[in-house]
């Protein structure tokens, strides 16, 4: 007995040391502080509406979305199981009535499988919001918040992980974490709506979605029908999603943001990334609705515009820091990112040089803001290095410390200041740089105006001073340089966005040693309906091309190949 006895407690210490050295991180903080804070369902409602068209007199049939909450712990995890008991069907249906008295006309009936009280689809999925431990820029551990989405109990498993990137925000009350007393309708609301269950079954292929905000104004973008109708056939669902709020956000929106600091982001997209999903596996504030991961998941960070930059930051950082296989990590799917820079730089110029004012001004400050708050190189420099007095005058570093103002706040406000700005809020990229900044830049541009996307790209700085810091600053954050991928990136971009220039695909095809396959959209798209092309994805000319489909159903995320080969050999993970 007294053996048998002595081996349970080896085993048991044996544990105890592998569970602790598992849940140590290398630099010292430990994933054993993430905690839940909350815990809700959410609903949505998929519907069609039929209005006359007043020009052709005709019935449209529109489709919209509505989401809403079913019901949320507040915190008060003790109380969950109270919370299930709610009647939620009664929600449901107060909130139906609610929108048949809103003043749209009446729900059109249709006979589709699937369609519940008139409503083409109804679908649901569990969030929960959490706390975890990363490091800033300075290596010292803060604690951080994202949310994460999964399936509710309708489901039988947890099919993929989905790591989600989300676009740029100014304003702390977009943060995803705070999203759950209203779900408003941002970027990341289509990513963790990849968490929904079997209730997304839909008889018609769709490009399903609730709502997107990317990332400076808001737009809806509802639910896109194939031309085919397909019976049976499934959403990409059933997925634990995870979303960071990034630094400067959330919890920590007394800091400040380390805006494009690529690095240091992707470090804390991924911690919330492990945090979450052991939390998922293990908390008891989620034992009512936790299912099985299943054994051969399969993880892709995903996001667009700042959110795509920072997923392909994720996939660099997953790999060279020994992650794949804890992560079962298969590639990245990146819409309109900057992860060049320089090249955004290079466009401005060539469209300053042209005559064109900047089409989002405010690009500019929040990036070199972003280097100023936390860039080793730009230690000791300050705003009024690099941008004319004007122009910091306008409010627009308060702003961006204080966010409480979106980016479209920011580009109303510029609107009624008038001086250097015109009556849409835009200004001359000469009229916001200081004359030696910009002198600077129109030097490399001049040099380098053929070449900047080529593989060799533009040549460091050899001194150090104000502006060659400011280009070390910029260069170091480069993703399409200095490493090579061993999983397949999916690039999509608009060759017509102004705002986060084509030349930004360009430089990481030229660069990434074959990885990457670029979807190129030639339909004259702006940044925003470039994002609403690549999270619906109807735009089957663009795809059809590369011989995949980039849906934001299973064909979007699923066709990346599991066993990972160089562009051209894609395959299905089916």
């Amino acid at each position: 007995m007294k053996i048998i006895r002595n081996l349970f407690l080896f085993l048991a210490l044996l544990f105890v040391t592998a569970h602790e050295a598992w849940a140590q991180q290398t630099d010292g903080t430990s994933r054993l502080k993430a905690r839940i804070t909350d815990v809700g369902v959410v609903a949505s409602d998929i519907m069609l509406w039929t209005a006359e068209n007043q020009d052709t007199h005709a019935m449209d049939t529109t489709v919209t979305s509505e989401s809403y909450i079913l019901w949320q712990s507040n915190g008060d995890l003790d109380e969950q199981a109270e919370q299930h008991r709610i009647d939620t069907e009664a929600i449901r249906s107060q909130h139906r009535d609610k929108l048949a008295a809103s003043g749209r006309r009446r729900v059109k009936p249709i006979e589709q499988e699937g369609c519940l009280h008139n409503m083409f689809a109804t679908f649901e999925y569990y969030v929960f919001t959490f706390e975890y431990p990363s490091v800033d820029a300075d290596g010292q551990e803060v604690m951080l918040s994202g949310i994460a989405a999964c399936p509710t109990k309708d489901a039988d498993e947890v099919r993929d992980v989905v790591i989600g990137t989300h676009a740029t925000i100014t304003a702390n009350h977009q943060s995803p974490s705070a999203q759950t007393k209203g779900f408003k309708k941002d970027d990341w609301g289509v990513l963790m709506s990849f968490a929904a269950g079997k209730k997304m079954k839909l008889g018609w292929r769709a490009n399903l979605t609730f709502g997107v905000f990317l990332p400076f104004w808001p737009f809806w973008m509802g639910l896109g029908i194939a031309a085919e109708v397909k019976s049976g056939e499934e959403a990409f669902n059933n997925n634990l999603v995870i979303l960071a709020d990034y630094e400067g956000y959330g919890k920590t929106s007394d800091r400040a943001h380390p805006y494009l600091y690529q690095e240091l982001t992707a470090r804390q997209v991924v911690d919330a990334t492990r945090a979450g999903i052991e939390l998922y596996k293990t908390d008891p504030g989620l034992s009512d609705i936790r299912h099985p991961i299943r054994s051969d998941f399969r993880s892709i960070s995903c996001g667009y515009s700042q959110g795509g930059s920072v997923a392909l930051a994720t996939h660099r950082y997953i790999e060279q820091n020994g992650l794949v296989d804890e992560l079962h990590f298969v590639g990245s799917l990146c819409g309109d990112g900057p992860y060049d820079p320089m090249a955004t730089l290079m466009y401005y110029m060539k469209n300053d040089l042209a005559g064109k004012k900047m089409s989002m001004p405010v690009v500019l400050p929040l990036i070199i803001k972003g280097m100023l708050d936390s860039n080793p190189y730009m230690k000791g420099h300050q705003a009024t290095d690099y941008f004319q007095t004007e122009f910091l005058e306008s409010g627009i570093m308060d702003w961006l410390t204080e966010k409480k103002m979106t980016t479209g706040d920011i580009e109303n406000a510029w609107k009624q200041t008038g001086g250097i700005f015109d009556q849409d809020g835009r200004v001359m990229m000469r009229d916001v740089m200081k004359p030696e900044c910009y002198a600077y830049f129109k030097h490399l541009y001049d040099e380098y105006q053929s070449s900047f996307t080529d593989k060799a790209g533009i040549p460091l700085p050899t001194t150090r001073g104000v502006l060659e810091d400011l280009h070390l600053a910029i260069a170091s954050n480069d993703l399409t340089q200095g490493w090579t991928p061993q999983h397949t990136i999916l690039l999509y971009h608009s060759d017509a966005d102004p705002v986060v220039p084509y030349e930004n695909a360009k430089s990481a095809e030229n660069r990434l040693d074959g990885w990457t396959v670029l979807l190129t959209s030639s339909e004259n798209l702006d940044h925003v309906p470039a994002g609403i092309d690549f999270f619906q994805g109807e735009k089957s000319n663009i795809i059809e091309n590369f011989g995949i489909r980039v849906y934001v159903a299973k064909k979007q995320l699923c066709e990346l190949p599991w066993k990972n080969q160089k562009k051209g050999s894609i395959t299905s993970w089916e």
